[in-house]
């Protein structure tokens, strides 16, 4: 009876096998084979264990294909539709697959070595096992993808989309992920990624605490995410993208920002003190009451961004443009405004003045007596023979201005700074100047009748008139 059912079982297995080798099976396939070579349209194909080395099949539809075991090393399938196609063991090295559309294509176990992938659609693609290195797939899109156990050293994901993909055990070293979409990423302990990446992976999924400070996010791709009252001091975002994030009341002092894109960010009343934002581009963004406080603006680009009430003090707005933003009742005490681009109406009249005196685009009609000047930062300006009568000058940085000749008469300048500046014959009579620093100033024949609370000790006035009335003996 057993050798009876052991024979009836090898005849069975010989039927399966002389099916599968038919020749109407071996006819199919060459079929499909010519179909696929004439057309370029071969979808639910049987091309399992096909040679396709080398073949153009740029825009082919293979839509559902079986492919498994099929060697497309070194073909072009650029913008190919490979729908759910299975292509698991398949051999794909050197291919082209530029926007090549593998959504839920099944890849387990395939080579895709050195292959080219940039902008292509694997969406919910079977990866797992497969042999990735040194590929390019920047800007693809491998949401949800499963990337278990994948090979991926070497290659470049640049802006890739990986959000929802599981990336369980994957080999991703040395492995470019500069901009890389990481939001509901699976990473284990197993998975091989460098320090700085399994951080950020950490940080936008929120895995981190609330307090992280000096966190590297450089380079880091950041949307429709939430990071509002969160402590991030000194967090180098240089050349990071900002996308629709709420960053309210967050602090960010000492951070760097150097050259990032800033969209639809949401940063009003946040802590940004001594914070580097240079070169960043800012859009649509709200700065409101944000404290800016001693931060680097140098050649910023502000577009259609809001610093209602927010305080820049002591900020560096050289080459800063600032024409679209809205600057209403924003603090700019002591700001540097050289070169910096205005806008034609949310700038008040101070800070508009002040940006005048330190650009030299002061018109013949514009009076700056009894203007209020305090704060202003107006290091080395030239305001030879202005009058400045009544004017307001205190706590203002005028070191190294050019005031020769000038009317100070009844002026305010508590608190200034005159350091080396040139006050040769200028009149500074019944001002007022405690606290002012005039050390290395040249006072000689300057006119100091009747000034309150000046410190000349260390100024140079030879021929001057001092606040008693006397005259300074040149020695």
């Amino acid at each position: 009876m057993q050798y009876f059912l052991r024979l009836l079982l090898r005849m069975l297995i010989t039927s399966l096998v002389l099916i599968i080798i038919s020749p109407q099976t071996v006819a199919i396939k060459e079929e499909a084979f010519q179909q696929l070579k004439n057309t370029g349209e071969c979808p639910a194909c049987n091309l399992f264990q096909a040679d396709l080395v080398e073949w153009e099949l740029t825009e082919a539809n293979l839509n559902g294909a079986n492919l498994t075991e099929a060697d497309l090393s070194l073909s072009r399938l650029n913008k190919a539709n490979l729908f759910r196609a299975n292509l698991t063991k398949a051999r794909l090295n050197e291919t082209l697959l530029l926007e090549a559309n593998l959504t839920e294509a099944n890849l387990s176990f395939a080579q895709l070595n050195e292959a080219k992938l940039q902008a292509a659609i694997l969406k919910n693609t079977n990866l797992s096992d497969a042999s990735v290195q040194s590929s390019n797939l920047e800007k693809a899109n491998l949401e949800k993808a499963n990337l278990t156990n994948t090979n991926l050293q070497n290659t470049n994901l640049t802006s890739a989309k990986l959000r929802g993909a599981n990336l369980s055990q994957a080999n991703l070293e040395n492995t470019i992920l500069n901009y890389v979409d990481f939001r509901e990423t699976t990473i284990t302990g197993e998975t091989k990624i460098n320090d700085k990446w399994r951080k950020v992976q950490q940080f936008v999924n929120y895995q981190l605490e609330t307090e992280t400070i000096n966190l590297n996010l450089s380079q880091v791709s950041l949307e429709s995410s939430d990071f509002s009252d969160r402590n991030l001091e000194g967090t180098n975002l240089t050349q990071s993208n900002l996308f629709i994030v709420n960053l309210k009341n967050a602090n960010f002092s000492q951070s760097n920002f150097t050259q990032a894109s800033l969209n639809y960010v949401d940063l009003s009343q946040a802590n940004l003190t001594e914070t580097n934002l240079s070169q960043a581009i800012i859009k649509q963004t709200d700065l409101t009451e944000a404290n800016l406080s001693e931060s680097n603006l140098t050649q910023a680009i502000l577009i259609d961004t809001d610093l209602t009430n927010a305080n820049l003090s002591n900020c560096d707005l050289t080459q800063t443009d600032l024409t679209q933003t809205n600057l209403t009742e924003t603090d700019f005490s002591l700001a540097k405004f050289t070169e910096t681009k205005i806008p034609n109406n949310t700038l008040n009249y101070k800070w508009r003045m002040v940006w005048k005196i330190l650009n030299n685009k002061l018109e013949d009609d514009d009076i700056l007596a009894n203007l209020n000047l305090s704060k202003a930062y107006l290091k080395g300006v030239n305001l030879y023979r202005k009058g400045l009568q009544e004017t307001n000058l205190s706590g203002s940085n005028l070191e190294e201005a050019n005031l020769k000749q000038a009317n100070l008469f009844k002026a305010n300048f508590n608190e200034t700074n005159f350091k080396n500046a040139n006050l040769e014959n200028a009149i500074l009579a019944y001002g007022e100047g405690n606290g002012a620093d005039f050390t290395g100033a040249n006072l000689r024949y300057a006119n100091l009748n009747k000034a309150k609370g000046i410190n000349l000790e260390n100024a140079i006035l030879c021929g001057a008139i001092l606040p008693d009335g006397s005259k300074y003996i040149c020695q």
